[in-house]
């Protein structure tokens, strides 16, 4: 209950600032530091301080502390008296023990660090936000005060967060993959740019400011940042997530290489489109209704490129989003009059012993 009560306590406060800003509310980050906390556990409760400052009417200064327990992170929000008079606070923190971390680079959109096998990128290309920044100024500076981002992460949290992509991350341990843990209520995190990045290689924090070029009403901005925790798994130590993500991986394998037999072992989703599609064919008989599938009915049966992003539903359900890749390697976009798609969204229950796919390949007409 406290918990939640600092959580709804961190939200109100800067709602409360934000709907009193009018104009040219620009938001400006600093992280200052990440101390360990008080007894640190396996899973890790360090805090991260960042300072906001927002300059014009909002004129205000927010120390922000982001604290990981186990059951969650805790945003606690406080108000420094005067506008950007932190410098002693930057002292302060200086002098509590800290993780030094490594300031990832920026390649032509890519971010990367050395010793890190993954990299990070916005969701678009430079090239595609800059295709979506009319049609999305129009509708932000028509829709969205900074108050009202507020009130829409709050009721999507972290489902409502378009989440960067990580690059580099096989399917096959040991690997890492980076959890999204905390999302900045004060952020839009759709369109949006990386303007820095911080990986903690001692515990495995990635800590991301975004930049949102469009502007609220008001001239306000709506940047923000997200923080992750890389999820390191070794060749003994498999988790359900990643039997789950194998699973998926391996029955899209399985049908690009024809081996329907195989296929039917890994699928647990429904079977009465295909029964539609081909109603010659006896019902039971699933291999033959995923090969016609593959084969003749439009379904695009290609292989895994990319694991973006994955959710743990329940211990025994698992969401995933992945990209496609075309048989010379490049990245599947589905395309139709008005519209593309590049990201396809899967679930995996655990029924048993086994891993079960709910949803069949892409389907183009």
């Amino acid at each position: 209950m406290q918990a939640l009560l600092l959580v709804l306590f961190c939200l109100l406060l800067a709602a409360s600032e934000s709907s009193l800003a009018t104009t040219n509310c620009q938001q400006s980050f600093t992280f200052l530091g990440k101390s360990p906390g008080t007894g640190e556990s396996a899973i890790g409760n360090p805090v991260f301080w960042v300072l906001e400052d927002i300059s014009g009417e909002c004129e205000a200064t927010h120390l922000i502390q982001i604290a990981i327990s186990e059951r969650g992170p805790i945003c606690v929000s406080s108000n420094v008296k005067k506008y950007k008079d932190w410098a002693w606070l930057k002292e302060g923190i200086g002098h509590l023990q800290t993780e030094a971390p490594i300031e990832l680079e920026d390649h032509d959109g890519t971010w990367r660090c050395a010793g890190v096998s993954w990299t990070v990128r916005t969701q678009h290309s430079r090239e595609s936000r800059d295709e979506l920044n009319d049609e999305f100024a129009q509708h932000v500076n028509s829709v969205y005060e900074r108050n009202e981002v507020y009130e829409r992460n709050r009721l999507f949290g972290l489902a409502g967060v378009g989440q960067p992509m990580f690059g580099g991350i096989t399917h096959k341990p040991p690997y890492s993959f980076p959890k999204l843990l905390y999302a900045y209520p004060g952020g839009l995190y759709f369109n949006y740019e990386i303007s820095k990045a911080y990986y903690f290689p001692g515990s495995g924090y990635l800590l991301v400011f975004t930049h949102q070029p469009m502007l609220a009403t008001g001239n306000d901005t709506m940047h923000g940042f997200l923080l992750f925790r890389e999820l390191a798994v070794d060749s003994l130590g498999l988790t359900e997530a990643d039997r789950a993500s194998q699973a998926l991986s391996d029955f899209f394998s399985l049908l690009h290489d024809g081996r329907y037999s195989e296929a039917v072992r890994y699928y647990g989703g429904m079977y009465y489109m295909l029964r539609d599609w081909n109603p010659t064919v006896p019902a039971n008989d699933y291999p033959t209704l995923l090969m016609n599938g593959c084969k003749y009915n439009g379904l695009l049966c290609l292989k895994i490129k990319r694991l973006v992003y994955y959710e743990e539903v329940t211990p025994t359900v698992f969401t995933f989003t992945v990209q496609f890749m075309n048989d010379d390697g490049s990245l599947f976009v589905s395309r139709g009059e008005a519209w593309k798609e590049s990201e396809f969204t899967y679930t995996v229950r655990r029924v048993g012993d086994r891993f079960l796919v709910d949803g069949l390949p892409p389907y183009q007409q």
